[in-house]
């Protein structure tokens, strides 16, 4: 019994956690140059492959189908990466402060997405939300890889994560990244009904 308190008790904390933190995360991402928004486009879909390759494509086709410890477990891991992340843009020269912040902003995204896994669909909306701001700055794809490319030989590490062991992600296979959104968020939810008689919907 006590087991199961405990067991409670985490999971109530990881989803508090990862409330607070994509908190104001649509907010950050529309204060960001479109560039910008575009180059976390990349990072997002870029993490999200990584995610999908290690615990399944479901994460991108149909994250409320994943199962549950499943769906835990990659959020306790992009909660560890973004701590890393944080720790390290605190660390980093003033002049790739907006450098690091595209790589925070992009674990949040994933993080969204990831809690539609953890916690079911009634968090799709908010991480359909976060997606559409990216999105949006599609046609910036070549300005945003430009900076991150720049980013990346400042810092001295891949911007990406390698797409399989000893493959570095190209710039063909950047630009692609920041074409599409993950493919649960691309099919058009069903139509509410609307009442035979009155043509009215359902309350």
């Amino acid at each position: 019994m006590l087991g199961l308190f405990s067991s409670s008790r985490a999971v109530t904390a990881r989803r508090r956690r990862v409330a607070e933190l994509t908190a104001g995360a649509a907010a950050a991402l529309q204060a960001m140059h479109p560039a910008e928004r575009a180059a976390v486009l990349m990072l997002a879909n870029a993490q999200m492959a990584m995610v999908a390759r290690a615990r399944g494509e479901a994460f991108l086709s149909a994250p409320s189908r994943v199962a549950a410890a499943v769906g835990a477990a990659v959020v306790d891991e992009l909660l560890e990466i973004h701590a890393a992340q944080s720790a390290a843009a605190a660390r980093a020269p003033a002049a790739m402060g907006r450098y690091f912040r595209a790589h925070l902003q992009a674990t949040l995204v994933c993080l969204a997405t990831a809690a539609v896994a953890d916690e079911g669909a009634a968090r799709r909306p908010a991480c359909a939300r976060l997606w559409r701001t990216l999105h949006e700055q599609r046609d910036r794809a070549e300005q945003a890889l430009v900076w991150l490319r720049r980013g990346e030989a400042a810092a001295g590490v891949p911007c990406f994560p390698p797409p399989s062991p000893g493959r570095a992600v190209t710039d063909i296979d950047a630009l692609a990244m920041a074409a599409s959104v993950p493919a649960f968020l691309r099919r058009k939810r069903p139509a509410v009904p609307v009442a035979a008689a009155g043509g009215e919907k359902p309350a």
